[in-house]
């Protein structure tokens, strides 16, 4: 890990010295910003990015990062047991409207704005861009897990299993979306699909410590 700090404070140096020789340069300053963002430096990677978007307004990974950045803080008091301050909320949802508005032809994009949602508690519009992100083809498990967990706490359980189907349907290395379908096969008493899925899972995941008790939920419904 200290390697691999000193790289990134290496990286971070020469980037420094590159905006010494021009202070407008865009790709260096993105460059720059996600440097100082690794390194928590996060007073400077918002200094350097709002003036990526003084130079281009559109530059819609500038406004993902500094999205990523306000969420992060909100998240980190979500974590903590206290309520994210409305301010931080609002900044990082304006710039993941932005990131949206500019670069809505990414997933990443939806994925950034649904998580914004999330910790502003609009999670019905959450859910909006989460499918966004899957309709883009995201490759991001943890996209089809929350957006299932959130249509299912909106009451919409056979939504949210749909979604579990679909990335498990596209994609044969996923073995967290099947763990979190194991318990509709078994409520269904299908045991033929039960036992499928519980392969698979052993298959993604043979060193798991939660396949013991996956096991045991399966021999005790009888399947």
């Amino acid at each position: 890990r200290a390697h691999e700090a000193g790289r990134r404070a290496e990286a971070r140096v020469l980037l420094e010295k590159l905006r010494e020789e021009d202070p407008d340069d865009v790709p260096v300053l993105n460059n720059l910003a996600a440097a100082q963002m690794k390194l928590k430096l996060t007073e400077e990677a918002i200094a350097t990015l709002e003036h990526v978007l003084e130079l281009e307004p559109d530059q819609y990974a500038a406004w993902f990062n500094l999205a990523s950045i306000h969420f992060d803080r909100g998240q980190a008091t979500l974590s903590g047991g206290g309520q994210p301050d409305a301010d931080v909320v609002a900044k990082a949802m304006y710039a993941a409207d932005r990131a949206v508005q500019y670069g809505g032809h990414l997933a990443t994009m939806h994925t950034m704005r649904a998580k914004v949602l999330m910790l502003a508690r609009s999670y019905a519009e959450a859910v909006t861009e989460f499918q966004a992100s899957i309709r883009l083809g995201t490759d991001n498990e943890d996209v089809y897990l929350n957006c299932a967990k959130v249509q299912m706490n909106l009451g919409d359980k056979p939504g949210g299993i749909q979604t579990l189907m679909d990335g498990a349907a596209k994609h044969q290395g996923w073995a967290e979306v099947r763990i979190q379908i194991l318990p509709y096969w078994v409520a269904r008493k299908d045991g033929i699909a039960a036992r499928t899925t519980m392969e698979e899972i052993e298959t993604l995941l043979p060193d798991d410590p939660r396949l013991p008790q996956l096991r045991r939920f399966l021999e005790d419904n009888g399947l």
